[in-house]
């Protein structure tokens, strides 16, 4: 998984670096770090936050199926429950609802909480 994270960033990069125009070294050396973060904050996130009381984080990365473009999250919730919840997507808007929906759902099917906890978070999203 991380070999295909690290093909698909340095694809992008070598695309970027042979489209533009030829340029000093001197203007290459200022502006691609610039880019590489950039597309850094774009294609990937890590995140903390609060569910239903706890602090939880999630993980989103691209990845390519067929060549097809598509983002992975996961969500887990250390120091609560062992409880991965794993989605993949073609749309990286909602990726974060899919991750965090199949981790409720696999917390509600382990007791580690109600249904109704779980409605009452999805139905204040």
């Amino acid at each position: 998984m991380r070999t295909g994270m690290l093909l698909s960033a340095s694809l992008v990069a070598t695309l970027l670096v042979l489209s533009a125009p030829q340029c000093e070294a001197q203007y290459w050396e200022k502006l691609l770090p610039g880019l590489v973060e950039k597309l850094g904050n774009i294609l990937f996130e890590n995140t903390e936050f609060e569910l239903l009381g706890h602090y939880c984080t999630f993980v989103m990365h691209p990845f390519f199926k067929k060549l097809e473009l598509r983002y992975k999250g996961e969500v887990w919730c250390t120091g609560w429950t062992d409880i991965r919840g794993t989605a993949d997507s073609s749309s990286r808007s909602g990726i974060a609802n899919k991750t965090i929906r199949d981790f409720l759902s696999k917390a509600a099917a382990r007791g580690v909480v109600t249904e109704a906890e779980v409605n009452e978070y999805l139905g204040n999203q």
